[in-house]
């Protein structure tokens, strides 16, 4: 299950109330206002969220199973990020029984940087991401290099509070983070400010758009941005354009899209379709348009320790006055 507890068992109840066909009131109420959409369907659109001791889940009822996409500290900045999927097959919801297979996150969702000062960017100081769940010794560990400033969500357009729980058609959780450079990692100077606006809707997905704000005159010398954990239930990953799929390789290994000509998603996939995720890069605007991206580069690639990538900066400076920004926009599906 989950550790929401009460809240959550309240969302199932809700749901199995509507599987036992309890939702008389709410079908009179949806023929009347809409005349054309049953309560049923509209229902249907719906999904579980608990906002609870600082910890968000979103709860998805599929055709042929549950998800789970919880967000909560993580890390060694303890960033407010997806922390946790969860998936279950079975047919009926229970108010006890837990998640069949639940993958916490070991990994950040939204990349990290190699930023500095730009008055120390020709430096000999070894580069090392910060942000995400990095710390100061450049991984994992260390001191804190990032911090969450701010969290608020906001549910079918209400801002809410810790404490809730319902049903909702879409939301909306905006985290404003800070971001140290590798040339001061733990000293809590930061150099950039990450805004994050993640819509969950209906549908499975997550809309993500991140802002990235210079707080000094900086350099970026390296961003993913967009990325994923590719988990045990995932055997493969495909790089594909909005039309076609160009290449299919094992998950576990280091691979990248053959071709660059109009790449925008990365395609995870496991038991024959059952499970799926994928990533898709808005290419038309801010730093999905590859710009400080070097020729000769792959847009889109995999790692064997288990991870996706896009590849938004790398071979190519981006240099930031301080106030400037830049942005991207993605989102994720789950299948």
């Amino acid at each position: 299950m989950t550790h929401f507890g009460i809240n959550l068992t309240l969302c199932r109840r809700l749901w199995q109330q509507k599987q036992q066909g309890f939702w008389m009131i709410g079908l009179i109420v949806g023929l009347f206002a809409c005349g054309q959409r049953n309560s049923s369907q509209e229902q249907a659109e719906k999904f579980a969220v608990v906002y609870s001791e600082g910890h968000l889940s979103c709860e998805f009822q599929l055709p042929d199973k549950q998800l789970e996409v919880a967000f909560f500290p993580c890390g060694v900045n303890q960033i407010f990020a997806l922390g946790k999927l969860a998936y279950d097959t079975s047919s009926v919801i229970s108010e006890e029984k837990p998640y069949a297979l639940e993958f916490p996150s070991a990994t950040d969702w939204v990349g990290p940087y190699h930023v500095s000062l730009l008055e120390n960017a020709t430096s000999d100081r070894p580069k090392q991401f910060t942000g995400g769940w990095h710390g100061s010794n450049g991984d994992g560990t260390g001191e804190p290099t990032a911090m969450t400033k701010r969290v608020a969500v906001t549910v079918d357009g209400e801002p809410k509070s810790s404490g809730f729980s319902g049903m909702s058609e879409l939301v909306s959780l905006n985290v404003v983070n800070l971001i140290q450079g590798y040339d001061n990692p733990g000293t809590g100077n930061y150099l950039l400010q990450e805004s994050v606006n993640y819509q969950v809707l209906s549908n499975c997905s997550i809309k993500v758009r991140v802002t990235i704000t210079a707080l000094n005159d900086v350099v970026i010398h390296r961003y993913y941005g967009m990325q994923s954990q590719n988990f045990a239930v995932f055997d493969s990953v495909s790089y594909a354009s909005p039309t076609e799929i160009m290449n299919t390789e094992p998950v576990r290994t280091n691979n990248s899209c053959v071709k660059n000509d109009a790449v925008n998603r990365v395609i995870l996939s496991g038991e024959q379709g059952k499970y799926e995720l994928e990533l898709i890069l808005n290419t038309e605007k801010g730093l999905g348009t590859f710009d400080y991206l070097a020729d000769g580069l792959a847009r889109a690639f995999s790692a064997d320790y288990g991870k996706s990538y896009f590849n938004l900066v790398n071979g190519k400076n981006l240099k930031l006055k301080k106030g400037e920004l830049v942005f991207w926009e993605g989102t994720y599906v789950f299948k």
